[in-house]
């Protein structure tokens, strides 16, 4: 495995860590009926700063490659960026992560939550 391979791998899996830290979060759904208008709202505004902040850790990332402790520090810094983005919005992690795989099972709240996502990155 190139070095350059290695740190791609690194990076997918540090995107991944926010979830990793709650033990058991995506293995439960909830139903259509249980995501209130409010949390599908909180819910697509985190989700926009989440993006935004994993766009920039990625571009980060390219520049640190060759720096193993700088790639680590990076993606721990972005993993609390992103707990706090989630719980500014008044989610803890494991509400955001249940209702993100809600969405996967649910074409019409998909639909909906997809409204609102692409309304807020508009502004």
């Amino acid at each position: 495995m190139t070095k350059k391979t290695m740190f791609a791998c690194m990076a997918g899996i540090g995107l991944f860590l926010l979830f990793a830290l709650v033990p058991g979060l995506a293995q439960e759904r909830l139903g259509k009926a249980a995501v209130s208008d409010e949390e599908l709202t909180q819910t697509a505004r985190a989700h926009v700063k989440v993006m935004e902040i994993q766009e920039n850790l990625q571009e980060s990332l390219r520049e640190a490659e060759p720096d193993y402790k700088k790639v680590m520090a990076l993606q721990q810094a972005a993993n609390e960026e992103m707990t706090r983005a989630v719980e500014e919005e008044g989610l803890d992690l494991q509400m955001y992560e249940k209702i993100i795989q809600t969405l996967e099972a649910d074409a019409d709240l998909k639909k909906e939550f997809m409204r609102k996502f692409e309304e807020l990155q508009d502004k």
